[in-house]
């Protein structure tokens, strides 16, 4: 283990930051100083967070390039969408095609022997094949609910918004541990 995930879930919040550069110069958004105002403390929460101390020096965690790489991946994936799916028909279909392109990748990784082998040799109870295709269910309406709310509304707020997801992961991951005292 790299880092605590109480750590690497605040180094997240760096993602609404990146968004709301590449928002701005791809898509002309702009926002009032007040929503700018709470940008710059999620962008200096997010370094404190992101600094440790060892051996009486500062520096940042081994994690933190990991997630900022990650983050910049997810925010222009994010505009892009934004920018793009103004020129589908609807909303369906470029969120279909978002789909199909997350789909595709997924595939490729079942077609390489390393991973495939990893697939052949699972050995799961059936409630974790069902855990796994209720959280498989769950994240695409989730994904398709964050969709929504980009071509709704300004890129840079929805990523903020966003934000309160940890929160609801604790309040989800401590009501099922109340149903599933190991979940495999």
């Amino acid at each position: 283990q790299i880092e605590e995930v109480s750590r690497v879930v605040l180094f997240l919040q760096f993602q609404p930051i990146i968004i709301f550069i590449i928002g701005a110069m791809m898509l002309g958004e702009t926002l009032s100083v007040g929503q700018f105002i709470a940008f710059s403390l999620i962008f200096s929460g997010s370094i404190l967070a992101a600094m440790k101390k060892s051996e009486n020096k500062w520096h940042f965690s081994k994690a933190f390039l990991y997630i900022f790489v990650a983050d910049i991946i997810w925010s222009l994936a994010d505009v892009m969408f934004k920018k793009i799916a103004i020129d589908f028909p609807n909303f369906w279909s470029a969120f279909a095609v978002d789909l199909l392109g997350s789909s595709i990748l997924g595939l490729f990784l079942f077609f390489l022997p390393k991973y495939r082998n990893v697939f052949k040799n699972l050995k799961l109870p059936v409630r974790g094949w069902s855990m796994l295709f209720i959280s498989a269910i769950v994240g695409t309406i989730g994904s398709l609910s964050f969709a929504y709310a980009l071509i709704l509304g300004k890129v840079s707020l929805t990523s903020v918004i966003m934000g309160i997801q940890p929160f609801f992961a604790f309040i989800f991951a401590l009501l099922l541990s109340f149903f599933f005292k190991e979940i495999p």
